[in-house]
């Protein structure tokens, strides 16, 4: 039986999807693949869009229908894909946050390595003493038959 995850039925399906009319740019798709590296290069140099459309056309990155890439395509191009990297590392921060919450100590300790404790190594708080949780004040105040557990104002 043939695998239905070959690796040819895998290019024909990115081919169709890649010429099809709703297909990200060539230069949306490389600055995803290349994310990591732009971003660096942003932060050390600046944003030039000029230079970098300069260097973008040079390595043969295009836009759509293989137009040359502008300063102002590449400055739009990339607030959208700092977008999209930004949400896509966010909801993977969320997964592994749940991941990692759901795991039992004994798998932290062994995740964290030898020597590692797990428990935090300091102590938990306290409260200040009299003070009275929400909910201990409602009941309370519920006991005394007065609204809000306020005393009536004698003026009136």
């Amino acid at each position: 039986m043939p695998d239905p995850y070959e690796g040819d039925d895998l290019s024909k399906l990115e081919s169709v999807l890649a010429s099809s009319p709703r297909a990200r740019s060539p230069l949306f798709r490389w600055l995803l693949d290349h994310f990591d590296e732009v971003s660096r290069l942003v932060r050390r140099y600046g944003r030039n869009w000029t230079a970098m459309a300069v260097g973008l056309n040079e390595l043969g990155v295009t836009r759509r229908n293989g137009a040359p890439v502008s300063a102002d395509s590449l400055r739009k191009t990339w607030s959208e894909v700092c977008r999209l990297e930004t949400a896509r590392r966010k909801e993977d921060l969320a997964a592994s946050r749940r991941g990692s919450a759901v795991a039992s100590p004994e798998t932290a300790s062994r995740e964290a390595g030898p020597g590692v404790s797990p428990q935090p190594e300091f102590s938990p708080a306290r409260l200040k003493s009299g003070y009275r949780s929400p909910e201990a004040a409602a009941s309370k105040d519920t006991d005394t038959g007065r609204p809000n557990g306020k005393t009536p104002s004698r003026g009136v």
